[in-house]
């Protein structure tokens, strides 16, 4: 299975939840009590890896630490609140306008790749560009659900 991220919106009549309160399947996420989590957004790695220096620039709170900070916890969760998904919306409706022109496969460059001995190259990466398009304004209307403080959104990093 590819490696992704999840993207989870947490009403806050749920209240402060952590991993342990949710459970995956390969029919979708629920929360501990059985509900079904219906608002999430999965981007692979490899778009996270190509956009995360982007994603340095969203406020954000890391939970494992009880930190605040900026960008994602890549291998753990990431709280997003609402100073958060104020820059997140401008910066992913910014992406979604510019993937837009690309042609409806994009092919984008990835990481360096070692090949044999002191050989290398970039790593290719396509994406259909309506699929990647439609994900990313899925995520825009979670983060307006918080702009709107109905509650928060979860990273879960790989």
């Amino acid at each position: 299975m590819a490696m992704q991220h999840e993207f989870i919106f947490v009403s806050y009549e749920k209240g402060e939840l952590s991993s342990e309160d949710f459970s995956w399947n390969n029919r979708g996420f629920s929360y501990k009590d059985g509900t079904a989590v219906e608002e999430y957004v999965i981007l692979s790695d490899e778009f996270i890896l190509y956009i995360i220096d982007f994603l340095r620039w969203i406020p954000t709170y890391n939970p494992s630490r009880r930190e605040n900070g900026f960008g994602l916890h890549y291998h753990g969760i990431t709280k997003i609140e609402k100073e958060g998904a104020n820059i997140a919306v401008n910066l992913f409706c910014s992406l979604i306008h510019l993937f837009s022109l690309a042609p409806e496969t994009m092919e984008l460059t990835g990481s360096f790749q070692w090949t044999d001995g002191d050989d290398g190259e970039y790593e290719k990466l396509f994406f259909n560009r309506d699929t990647l398009c439609a994900e990313l304004q899925s995520l825009v209307k979670l983060c307006y659900k918080v702009k709107c403080e109905e509650g928060y959104i979860l990273h879960f990093g790989i």
